[in-house]
């Protein structure tokens, strides 16, 4: 099952998101916002866009994604992030083969490549493979799509390489009382030459308006 958002963008429900963006901000979350996934099987529907934040504290980090859907299976997303840890620049393919149908989960990957610019002006240049696996729940009306990832990469640094990978748990959290949003969090757990962190993000969706589509 994919989530159908035909929305339109209202700056005063924006406006309020941010309110909701700030207390997560002032919540003490440590990450490193180039190590995180933030995202399950669901698609965001063709000429539909999300933006993502993430905010990280100890070390601070920003983060922002942004989501468009391309086809009844992918989306693209591209990153940027900057703070106390790194700079970095990603982009990625989503494919989702087999969806959230009935009983059976949605399954697929992401395909990404990534550039970081870590502490000291070292620069970092990685590919990122992330097999996903989520399953979408209605509990009081509220959806809840927990998700389960695991990110494997090359990294290069100079003349060295490393090959880090990490086990991800995560949840999108959908209500009525915001229709135009998503609030979530994620774990991520070191397996090698990674980080272990906690993160939160709230994201935002919204479509052209008809003057931008005409």
């Amino acid at each position: 099952m994919q989530i159908t958002m035909n929305r339109k963008f209202s700056f005063t429900k924006f406006r309020r998101s941010i309110c909701h963006f700030v207390i997560l901000l002032l919540s003490p979350l440590p990450a490193l916002s180039f190590l995180s996934t933030i995202d399950s099987g669901e698609l965001v529907p063709v000429n539909q866009y999300r933006l993502i934040l993430e905010p990280q504290i100890s070390p601070y980090n920003l983060a922002a994604h942004f989501d468009a859907g391309i086809s009844d299976s992918s989306q693209l997303r591209v990153s940027l992030g900057a703070g106390e840890s790194a700079t970095h620049f990603d982009f990625s393919v989503k494919y989702i083969p087999y969806p959230d149908i009935d009983n059976q989960p949605a399954i697929g990957y992401k395909l990404g490549l990534l550039f970081a610019n870590e502490k000291d002006n070292v620069s970092s240049l990685g590919v990122r493979f992330t097999p996903l696996v989520s399953k979408r729940y209605m509990i009081d009306q509220n959806y809840f799509t927990p998700y389960l990832g695991l990110p494997l990469g090359v990294s290069v640094q100079k003349s060295t390489s490393k090959t880090p990978s990490h086990f991800v748990l995560g949840v999108e959290v959908s209500m009525p009382t915001a229709p135009d949003m998503q609030f979530g969090a994620e774990v991520g757990a070191n397996l090698r030459d990674s980080f272990s962190y906690i993160s939160a993000f709230v994201s935002f969706y919204f479509e052209p308006s008809e003057t931008e589509t005409n």
